[in-house]
């Protein structure tokens, strides 16, 4: 009689293993978290400028068709902190932004406004204004830009 070979089929993973996977998993989220965390204000502090350039680019469009700049009051009502806030305007609702023809793409962590400077003897120019407490210290950012002016940062923000 000839002995016959057993063959054990392995269907599935051992207790060490799964151990093994469930240690590196979570070693690679207490990592990756806090980045999460840096990534998201970092994503949050560049909005300011982003939405101020094109703030002052619509600006000086109105300029080249109207002959003139408008101002626009500030939206939201007020500077949102940590979380981010309805800017209050939609196209269509004959708001001073919407006749600018600049709307935010949804909620915002900042606010936004523009003045206008004007005289008989002073060249009409605008200033656009950015604010946002972007990372909930009680420290606001503050934004500018000009007719004359590119946009840039009046604070140093230690969020990064």
């Amino acid at each position: 009689m000839r002995s016959r070979k057993v063959e054990r089929i392995s269907a599935g993973f051992t207790l060490v293993e799964l151990m093994i996977v469930v240690a590196i998993v979570g070693l690679l989220a207490t990592i990756a978290l806090p980045q999460f965390g840096v990534l998201r204000l970092r994503a949050r502090r560049a909005e300011l400028p982003v939405n101020l350039q094109s703030i002052r680019s619509a600006e000086k469009a109105y300029q080249h068709e109207w002959d003139t700049f408008t101002a626009c009051q500030a939206a939201p009502s007020a500077a949102p902190g940590r979380s981010a806030r309805d800017f209050g305007h939609t196209f269509g609702d004959n708001s001073d932004w919407d006749m600018l023809g600049w709307i935010a793409d949804g909620p915002v962590f900042g606010q936004y406004s523009i003045d206008v400077t004007t005289g008989a003897l002073v060249v009409q120019n605008f200033s656009a204004q950015a604010y946002g407490d972007l990372d909930g210290d009680g420290v606001t950012s503050v934004v500018v830009g000009d007719r004359h002016n590119k946009v840039l940062f009046l604070t140093d923000n230690a969020i990064f």
